[in-house]
């Protein structure tokens, strides 16, 4: 039996020329022509093909963290729900897309009452808060975590008033003097509640005239 010496295709004896590839079969000796089924150039070729393909997955696996990591950073960042990462990471989309809304209202609140939103953000972020008096008497407005809530609201009810935790840098007094209330601090990750409260806890409350004094006000609160 012969072969190719070239491309290792079998041939017959009385062929000069290699159906498969075109090389010349005279030049070569029976030896060779039979030896190259055993030393085709085809192990070299995909030998080659094969350090290209790892090369390849190499270089996808690299790109595809780098992209985990710019975009996604929560599956790197210990302050998400994420095990992995880094503390101080944020990923640059956020700056990138600017300021984000999380309270955008138009509010009436009766006389005793408060209006209260809750919103939760995933990693340290600047909050900025404005509250702006429309009509009504003066009221003030507070940022406590969640879990402090009803803290403020046992100390908002109770005869004597109560201690609680709060935010001073997001608190404050909205008045006929102080119509607009734009504060701006950072929090860290968690969930909290602004609250906007027209009852007589606290340093103002709403006149004594026996009339129901409605606070109309507008509240945004964006991230940063």
């Amino acid at each position: 039996m012969a072969f190719c010496p070239k491309c290792g295709t079998k041939t017959s004896p009385e062929h000069q020329f290699c159906a498969a590839c075109g090389v010349s079969l005279t030049d070569a000796t029976p030896a060779e022509r039979t030896d190259s089924l055993f030393r085709g150039s085809s192990s070299p070729r995909k030998t080659a093909a094969s350090g290209v393909s790892v090369w390849r997955i190499a270089f996808g696996v690299v790109v595809g963290v780098g992209i985990l990591w710019v975009f996604l950073p929560g599956i790197f960042d210990s302050r998400s729900p994420s095990i992995f990462g880094s503390e101080h990471r944020r990923s640059p989309l956020v700056d990138m897309a600017g300021p984000r809304t999380i309270i955008d209202d138009s509010i009436n609140i009766k006389e005793d009452q408060y209006q209260h939103y809750t919103f939760e953000i995933k990693v340290p972020s600047t909050v900025s808060l404005t509250v702006t008096r429309v009509k009504g008497p003066a009221f003030e407005v507070y940022v406590v975590e969640k879990s402090d809530f009803d803290e403020w609201k046992n100390a908002a009810n109770s005869l004597f008033g109560g201690q609680f935790h709060h935010f001073p840098d997001l608190s404050g007094t909205v008045n006929a003097k102080n119509p607009s209330h734009d504060r701006k601090g950072t929090l860290k990750a968690g969930t909290y509640v602004v609250i906007i409260d027209n009852t007589d806890f606290g340093s103002v409350s709403p006149p004594a005239n026996f009339a129901d004094d409605v606070v109309t006000a507008r509240v945004k609160a964006t991230l940063e």
